[in-house]
């Protein structure tokens, strides 16, 4: 079974097409997001289709971060902010 873990990716792009068309491939992926900052729950495969998907919309002024979040790691949530909460699914 495919192992996954955390990442956050936060982007600042300026072309509107590109920036668009990140947000969209990250959002596939994302289990929470707040403008252009995403939490998403991938496998290695998954972020290094991802992580070349992105970098290849990048201009020489856009910046990208990607960070990898130790299986330790503990959310705290504020404000209004909740827990995601995986459903169970099924893959046929």
């Amino acid at each position: 079974m495919f192992q996954r873990t955390h990442y956050l990716i936060c982007y600042d792009i300026s072309n509107h097409r590109q920036r668009h068309r990140v947000c969209q491939m990250l959002q596939a992926y994302a289990v929470g997001q707040q403008q252009s900052a995403y939490l998403c729950w991938l496998t290695l495969s998954e972020c290094q289709h991802l992580q070349a998907a992105c970098v290849a919309c990048l201009e020489e002024s856009d910046a990208l971060l990607w960070v990898h979040l130790s299986q330790r790691y503990q959310p705290q949530y504020m404000g209004t902010a909740q827990p995601w909460e995986a459903q169970t699914f099924m893959l046929m």
